[in-house]
C-alpha cells in the first residue's frame, strides 16, 4: 500500500486563529479610541460574522481585509447587522465616507495588517509528529507528505520559514492554491505520480484539516480517507451533508499517529 498524507496548514499545523484573534482585537481597539465602540476585546464575534459574510461572498478565508475594517466601520457607525455592513463595504463608495471615518479605517486597518504579520505557534504535537513521519518516510519510500493551503501564499511562506519547515524536509510538497474539487482531483493525482506508484498498486489518500466544507467535503468527493481535526477558527463544526461526514474525528494533533496506525503506517518513537 501507497500513502499520501495531505495536511492542511492553517488551524491544523499551526495556530493561525490566535494571531487573527489579536488582529481583530487590536483593530476593534482603533475603533473604540475613536468612541465606535466600547468593551473592544467583547466584540471579536461580531469581527467573525462579518468576516464570514465576506468569506462566503469572496469564497476563501483571505479576500482582501481593507472589506473587514470597512465593513466593521459600517457596522458600528451606521447601526446595521453584520450582513447588510459586509454588503455596505462590498458595494459601498469609500471615498463616501467622511473623512474622520475614513482616517479610522486606515489606522484600524494598518494595525490589522501589522498584526497578521506575528507568526502562529505550531499546534501541540505537531513538531513531534512531524518529526516520526519524516523518520518512517526515510525506510518507507512508499510513504509522501504533502501540505495543501489556500491561505496568501507571502503569510504562508513567512510561516514555512520561520518554523523551519522545508529546511527540515517534514514534507514532500507543498501547494498553494484555492481549494475547489479539480484542484483536490490534481493533488490527488500528484501524489501518485510522486511516488510513480505501479500500474495497479492501491494508494491511500489521506487528508488532514479543520473546515468540513473546505477539506473534508471536497477531499471525501475526491475519494481521499478524511481526518477531521476540529481548528479554534471554526469551531467543531457539524456534518451539513453526507460527503461532510469525516472518516475519522480527533480532537488534537496527538491522536493522529494512532489514526495512522489503523491505516496500516505506524510510526516510530524518535
Amino acid at each position: 500500500m501507497y500513502f499520501v498524507l495531505i495536511f492542511d496548514a492553517d488551524n491544523t499545523l499551526w495556530d493561525t486563529n490566535s494571531v487573527f484573534h489579536q488582529a481583530h482585537v487590536a483593530m476593534l481597539e482603533v475603533f473604540e479610541t475613536a468612541q465606535l465602540l466600547s468593551n473592544a476585546r467583547q466584540q471579536v464575534e461580531k469581527v467573525r460574522a462579518i468576516d464570514r459574510a465576506l468569506i462566503q461572498h469572496f469564497g476563501r478565508f483571505e479576500y482582501g481585509f481593507k472589506n473587514l475594517v470597512t465593513a466593521i466601520a459600517h457596522h458600528y457607525h451606521d447601526g446595521v447587522d453584520p450582513s447588510v455592513a459586509a454588503a455596505r463595504a462590498l458595494e459601498g463608495d469609500y471615498r463616501a465616507l467622511n473623512a474622520t471615518l475614513r482616517t479610522t479605517i486606515e489606522t484600524a486597518y494598518q494595525v490589522h495588517t501589522d498584526t497578521l504579520a506575528q507568526i502562529p505557534p505550531l499546534l501541540a504535537s505537531v513538531a513531534e509528529t512531524l518529526v516520526h513521519l519524516r523518520a518512517y518516510r526515510k525506510i518507507h519510500p512508499h510513504v509522501a507528505t504533502f501540505i495543501f493551503s489556500e491561505g496568501h501564499p507571502d503569510r504562508l511562506e513567512k510561516t514555512l520559514t520561520s518554523h523551519q519547515i522545508r529546511q527540515h524536509d517534514y514534507f514532500d510538497e507543498i501547494v498553494i492554491e484555492l481549494k475547489t474539487a479539480e484542484s483536490f482531483q490534481r493533488i490527488g493525482k500528484l501524489g501518485r505520480q510522486y511516488l510513480a506508484v505501479p500500474h495497479g498498486h492501491d494508494v491511500m489518500t489521506i487528508m488532514i484539516g479543520d473546515s468540513m466544507q473546505r477539506d473534508i467535503r471536497l477531499a471525501n468527493a475526491a475519494g481521499f480517507t478524511t481526518v477531521y481535526i476540529p481548528g479554534g477558527f471554526e469551531g467543531r463544526q457539524l456534518p451539513q451533508t453526507e460527503l461532510d461526514q469525516p472518516d475519522f474525528q480527533i480532537e488534537s494533533f496527538v491522536e493522529l499517529p494512532s489514526i495512522l496506525a489503523s491505516l496500516g503506517l505506524s510510526l516510530p518513537v524518535v
